[in-house]
């Protein structure tokens, strides 16, 4: 099974996987009371940078949980790279 994604062109899947980690991210920690908002999240994320008067906390979070979205996309595109080999992961793996 390929990703969602996998039939797009590498401009567009990057942009996408960018918005979803961006957004995905953002409601996430602002559950847990992150004060940074979609705006700042992704200004964080994609300069590098952090936000005036918002506490270094938040921003820590924010890089934390999208390094561990990057691990899950990492692992998706080795996951559908390695099913053509006949490997199965056992986390997809479903009974009925």
């Amino acid at each position: 099974m390929n990703p969602f994604y996998a039939k797009l062109d590498a401009d567009i899947k990057a942009t996408l996987l960018a918005q979803i980690r961006n957004l995905w991210t953002h409601t996430s920690t602002a559950i847990e009371g992150n004060s940074l908002t979609l705006g700042d999240t992704a200004f964080v994320l994609e300069e590098g940078l952090t936000v005036a008067g918002k506490p270094l906390r938040d921003h820590q979070e924010i890089y934390g949980h999208a390094k561990a979205i990057e691990i899950v996309y990492a692992w998706m595109d080795k996951q559908s790279s390695l099913q053509g080999r006949g490997f199965v992961c056992a986390a997809s793996y479903r009974t009925y």
